[in-house]
C-alpha cells in the first residue's frame, strides 16, 4: 500500500469522525432543549398550582376572592391581599413565558396565556388587577402582555 493511499484513507476516516462528532453534538443539543422545555413547562404548571394552593389554604383570601368576584366592597386588607395574589400570578406567568422565549424551547407559551385567561374569566376581580399590573409585567415580557390583552379583548 502506498503512502498516498494511506493518506486518503486517513482523510476519509477523519471526515467520518467529524461527521460522527457533529451528529453526536446535534443529538446532545436536542436532548438539552427537550429537557429545558420540560423544565419550563413544569415550572409554569407549578406556578398555577401554587397560586391555587395559596388561595385554597387561606380562608380569608378565599373569602376576599369570593367577595371581589361578587362585586362586593372589599376592605383595604382584602384589596391588598388580592392585589398581591394576582401580582404573584402575573409576574410568575410572564417570567415563565419569557424564559420559554429566551430558551428557544418547544414550551407551549400559548398554554401559559390560555390558563391565565381562564383564571381571569372565572375570577372577574382579577381583570382590574391585570389592568393595573400589566405595565410592569410588560417589563418581563411585552409579548406575554400583548397576547393576554389580545385574548381578553376577544372574550370580552
Amino acid at each position: 500500500m502506498e503512502l498516498s493511499n494511506i493518506g486518503s484513507i486517513s482523510d476519509i476516516l477523519s471526515a467520518l469522525a467529524v461527521i460522527g462528532t457533529l451528529a453526536y453534538i446535534a443529538v446532545q443539543v436536542r436532548m438539552t432543549r427537550v429537557g429545558q422545555t420540560a423544565e419550563i413547562t413544569l415550572s409554569a404548571v407549578a406556578i398555577f398550582a401554587q397560586w391555587r394552593m395559596t388561595l385554597l389554604q387561606n380562608s380569608d383570601l378565599t373569602l376576599a376572592m369570593a367577595k371581589g368576584n361578587a362585586g362586593s366592597p372589599l376592605s383595604d386588607a382584602e384589596r391588598i391581599q388580592l392585589s398581591t395574589l394576582f401580582d404573584e400570578l402575573f409576574y410568575s406567568s410572564a417570567g415563565a413565558h419569557a424564559t420559554g422565549l429566551a430558551g428557544g424551547t418547544f414550551h407551549d407559551k400559548q398554554a401559559d396565556t390560555d390558563y391565565l385567561i381562564d383564571l381571569l374569566e372565572r375570577n372577574p376581580c382579577g381583570r382590574p388587577e391585570w389592568e393595573r399590573a400589566k405595565t410592569n409585567v410588560a417589563r418581563l415580557s411585552s409579548e406575554f402582555v400583548q397576547e393576554v390583552d389580545r385574548q381578553l379583548a376577544s372574550v370580552a
